[in-house]
């Protein structure tokens, strides 16, 4: 049932982010990463962050089984990170366990 969770979940991503705006792969496990070409902002990173999200959670049926799947999201924007793509990368890395830590300790977030 995992992969087929994984396939649903890299389904709505590629579904939420239109080719033409973004590209959506998966790079290992259960992590995949979003790369926006031309980005206005943080606050249209942070619509994207929410469009992803609401997508990612809405309930799925694999194999006649109903499931949740939670994400933790995390951004970086290259203009604040002008170095090298493994920079921008571990920053959305560490702004996304930020985030899980966040919910964690407040549950409503």
């Amino acid at each position: 049932i995992g992969d087929r969770v994984l396939e649903v979940v890299a389904d709505r991503m590629r579904e939420a982010v239109r080719p033409d705006k973004a590209l959506a792969a998966r790079i290992g496990g259960d992590e995949f990463l979003v790369l926006v070409e031309r980005c206005s902002g943080e606050a249209q990173l942070a619509r994207l962050a929410g469009e992803l999200l609401s997508a990612l959670t809405e309930p799925l049926e694999v194999d006649g089984h109903m499931l949740a799947v939670g994400a933790s999201i995390g951004t970086a924007f290259f203009e604040q990170l002008p170095g090298a793509v493994d920079e921008l990368v571990h920053a959305a890395d560490a702004a996304m366990y930020r985030n899980k830590n966040d919910a964690r300790r407040d549950p409503a977030r």
